[in-house]
């Protein structure tokens, strides 16, 4: 109830109800299918779960291609039930070629176009340009040039040619050079990203005020008063920065009173987990839009519930949760 409670005032779900973006109808999809994992790890047994997982998490994946790794989620599922390697491997490999299904209209879509199968809607150069030594923490950077560390003329010859195909090939190989070549300097960009990610500075404001109150996003026959828009900015700020703390402190707690957890408890935690260790590995080459750590915060927001609970003096949180939920008797 406290989490509930606290993402119903959470400044970023309150800016962002206006805006129409993918993360409203991404976030409903995955939950949904960390739900239905979650509720198999509790005992729950369902027929041909591995299409209904492919199902759901392949139009996450259309939504977000960020949830891409969830077929590997579903099989630390399986594992954690203890079921025989053979089975795990099965689901793993039946859930990601539902998933596929789901996106093949993309996979054809960009064969047709560039003569070479393509995954959902980025080409290699995009990905290529956040993943060399040009790269930036902030998300800048671009396919080397002539002169530069890494330049390929193969590479620039594809992309004077406009063959967009033959240019995801050679960007892919030379991304996989650069990455074995540099391990050192890629783990410090990746590292760098995420601290970018998380916040740990001011410079790209509050995304959701960002789209809708900064010059070129709003009616400005209607704009917003700079002092209400810095106010604004400065809620989200100290409520995330709270909630960051708070969700490190949580994840404390929980850790140091891990064996005392019941063990579907400790599954679902280690399931929620894995979800963010397969999301900061991505954001570690992708650029770190925070508009893309949104999906993550509500279940920040659950390790922060807990550290909050836990508290030496829980009562009043109780007290006031419960005065928020309680109906009234004669209800």
């Amino acid at each position: 109830m406290i989490t509930a409670f606290l993402f119903a005032i959470y400044p970023m779900s309150i800016y962002s109800v206006k805006l129409l973006t993918d993360e409203h109808l991404f976030l409903p999809v995955w939950y949904g299918g960390l739900y239905f994992l979650i509720r198999m790890l509790d005992g729950r047994k369902v027929p041909l779960d591995w299409l209904w997982l492919g199902l759901i998490f392949g139009y996450a994946t259309m939504i977000r291609t960020h949830t891409i790794f969830m077929p590997f989620v579903v099989g630390l599922t399986f594992w954690l039930l203890k079921r025989p390697v053979k089975e795990v491997a099965a689901k793993l490999i039946l859930v990601v070629v539902v998933m596929n299904l789901i996106n093949l209209p993309w996979v054809i879509r960009n064969y047709k176009a560039w003569g070479v199968p393509v995954l959902y809607t980025a080409t290699a150069s995009f990905v290529y340009a956040q993943v060399n030594s040009t790269a930036t923490p902030e998300g800048g950077g671009h396919i080397p040039r002539e002169g530069e560390p890494g330049y390929s003329p193969e590479l620039d010859e594809a992309m004077r040619s406009g063959n967009e195909g033959e240019v995801h090939r050679i960007a892919n190989r030379e991304m996989a050079r650069w990455l074995l070549n540099h391990p050192g300097q890629f783990l410090e960009l990746g590292i760098s990203r995420l601290l970018d990610f998380m916040c740990f500075n001011r410079k790209s404001g509050v995304w959701a005020i960002w789209h809708q109150y900064y010059p070129g996003s709003y009616d400005l026959t209607k704009p917003l008063p700079e002092k209400l828009r810095q106010f604004l900015e400065e809620s989200a700020f100290a409520f995330y920065y709270s909630l960051f703390f708070f969700w490190i402190l949580g994840i404390a707690f929980l850790l140091r009173r891990w064996k005392a957890l019941p063990a579907v408890t400790r599954n679902s935690l280690l399931l929620i987990g894995a979800c963010f260790l397969f999301w900061f590995a991505e954001h570690m080459v992708i650029y770190p839009d925070r508009k893309y750590r949104f999906p993550l915060e509500p279940m920040m927001l659950i390790a922060a519930s807990y550290f909050l609970l836990n508290l030496r003096c829980p009562t009043l949180i109780r007290s006031i949760v419960k005065k928020i939920t309680v109906k009234p008797d004669n209800a």
